[in-house]
């Protein structure tokens, strides 16, 4: 388990490397923009991990990318799970966010968000820039599941449906065994 610093960005990436099998947790008390994961630099391989934001306070309107990939990245973001864990009001979410640029391969994840509520969005782009999205599941964003970019739902495996988690009330997000995201 990780609880990266609640200040700041919780995890920075400056080169290429494999993050794999973790379990990140954050909470989250600020006034600006942030990042749980940020990739500033390199070709890094993000897979098999659980990103979880379970709790946020702040001071007036502010934002978050989950998420952030920063122009001339390129990430492979494999096999992960994003959860929001919360319901917060003057708050602007993006799960997953990629800056122009940046050219990431997103497979096989899920994007969730226990809670609807106003402002959220699944996977954002600042332009259409090139990438590969495929085989994601998105759930329970107000405002969209892409932002910025063509509804990929129902295109190349990406689908907007419940993952059906074990017990998300309780923390644990194993897949049930019907779940959609199961193939």
């Amino acid at each position: 388990f990780i609880y990266p610093d609640s200040i700041t960005t919780g995890i920075e990436i400056n080169s290429t490397c494999t993050l794999t099998n973790l379990c990140v947790i954050d909470s989250f008390y600020n006034t600006t923009w942030q990042s749980m994961l940020k990739v500033q630099q390199g070709d890094p391989v993000i897979e098999k991990n659980l990103f979880r934001l379970n709790w946020l306070a702040s001071q007036g309107p502010m934002g978050m990318y989950l998420i952030h990939f920063q122009s001339g990245t390129k990430p492979e973001f494999i096999n992960n799970s994003l959860v929001y864990d919360f319901s917060v009001s003057d708050f602007f979410v993006e799960a997953l966010w990629f800056d122009d640029n940046s050219i990431p391969v997103i497979k096989n994840n899920i994007f969730y968000s226990k809670y609807l509520f106003t402002n959220s969005n699944g996977i954002g782009s600042s332009t259409d820039t090139s990438y590969e999205i495929k085989n994601n599941c998105i759930y329970n964003f107000s405002e969209s599941q892409y932002d910025n970019l063509p509804d990929l739902d129902g295109v190349d495996g990406n689908m907007f449906a419940d993952p059906l988690f074990e017990n998300s009330s309780n923390g644990n997000y194993h897949l049930i065994w019907n779940s959609p995201c199961i193939d």
